[in-house]
């Protein structure tokens, strides 16, 4: 995660006579400023943590079975991505109703008015590739750059808004969607890498983001399995 705290997406298009919904207000913000998305983070994480028990340099991976199966690390990635695929709108909703329940009205309307201002989108770009000063985002040497002068009302909806975000970055429905996805994909790999010579299974494998206690494969899956059925019966 960058100093900023913030996790962002990629712009989308939005009817015009339709009004927004706070939540795609401060959506619509985070899609203006850059091209990451919660999804995304958590699709990297899960590579990070699927390479380094399959294909790791180290020597600690399984090197024998990855080269015996003739198993890549693209493919692996292309199992990750498209086991991430059918979650990426569903996690930033979420994502975004949680921001914008935390928010006030004024917060929100900052952060969107920001969001639809050509020069405050880039005075916030630029911000976020600065390193933070004091753990906050450096604002004033954007400023000093010869970008906007961002007023202190957003300054403030942004922290805010960075707060909130972390937060649901550390709920459990956020560490269900990165365990209970890779531990799919963690299944379709030791398939791949079964045959008549290697036996693999992650079953008893334990999985957690930094700072988060850690759960089981079997329960990070019905947990996922779970937000299927109470999506689809909507």
């Amino acid at each position: 995660m960058a100093a900023t705290g913030v996790l962002l997406l990629a712009p989308t298009a939005c009817k015009a006579e339709e009004p927004l919904e706070n939540w795609q207000k401060t959506q619509h913000f985070e899609r203006a400023v850059s091209d990451t998305p919660l999804s995304r983070i958590l699709e990297q994480l899960s590579q990070q943590t699927i390479t380094r028990m399959v294909m790791a340099a180290d020597g600690q991976g399984l090197d024998e079975e990855v080269a015996y199966a003739d198993f890549t690390s693209s493919e692996a990635d292309a199992l990750i991505r498209s086991g991430y695929a059918p979650y990426s709108l569903e996690i930033s909703e979420y994502a975004h109703r949680g921001i914008a329940a935390a928010l006030s009205q004024q917060d929100i309307d900052a952060l969107f008015a920001a969001g639809t201002d050509p020069e405050a989108i880039e005075a916030v770009m630029c911000a976020y590739d600065r390193p933070a000063v004091d753990g906050t985002v450096d604002w004033d040497g954007c400023t000093a750059e010869g970008f906007a002068d961002l007023p202190d009302s957003f300054r403030q909806a942004h922290a805010r808004y960075s707060a909130a975000y972390q937060a649901v970055v550390d709920s459990p429905r956020t560490q269900t969607y990165y365990g209970g996805v890779s531990c799919r994909v963690l299944d379709q790999v030791a398939v791949r890498l079964t045959n008549e010579t290697y036996m693999v299974d992650f079953s008893g494998t334990t999985l957690g983001m930094r700072g988060q206690q850690k759960q089981d494969c079997p329960t990070f899956k019905a947990e996922l399995d779970a937000l299927d059925r109470a999506r689809d019966a909507d």
